[in-house]
């Protein structure tokens, strides 16, 4: 089990930073004169794990506090800041004894009463996906089940 947390962890801030980044390079690429393009960048990441053996807050520093997150059962959590393009994402995972219909309904809720714009395309409910956009900011659940266990992947990526 702590096999397939850390793959799925590894696997949800890949993710989460390849559509990050690729949604700020297609942006910066729009905005700049076509002449002046290169295809090669070279991105500073500074990327912090946060101690969740420690007492006090098992997310990561600057996490948004009013995205809700089951803490005490926080299995990693981290941050990478992307200086060069003006982005830090927050991941984090945790389980919970939630179904997975009802914490998708929880981020549902949530996206919907802070101001979210839920995507359509990429986000379903019997696949235990959730994603959302509020100005520049992308807020990801991928939640799934095994054995009466939720697990929940978060991104929030702050630019």
């Amino acid at each position: 089990m702590k096999n397939l947390l850390l793959g799925l962890v590894i696997v949800v801030v890949a993710l989460g930073a390849w559509l990050g980044i690729r949604e700020i390079k297609r942006a910066k690429l729009e905005a700049i004169p076509k002449e002046v393009v290169t295809t090669e960048e070279k991105n500073s990441v500074e990327v912090t794990k946060t101690d969740i053996t420690k007492t006090g807050s098992k997310l990561p520093q600057g996490f948004p506090s009013d995205i809700p997150v089951e803490t005490v059962t926080t299995g990693e959590s981290f941050k990478a800041v992307y200086s060069d393009i003006g982005m830090t994402q927050y991941t984090l995972s945790y389980t919970s004894k939630k179904t997975k219909d009802q914490i998708w309904t929880i981020y549902d809720d949530y996206m919907k009463e802070a101001g979210y714009v839920v995507d359509k395309l990429s986000s379903s409910k019997s696949l235990g996906q959730i994603s959302g956009t509020k100005q520049n900011d992308i807020l990801s659940a991928i939640i799934s089940s095994y054995n009466g266990t939720s697990l929940v992947q978060l991104s929030f990526q702050d630019r």
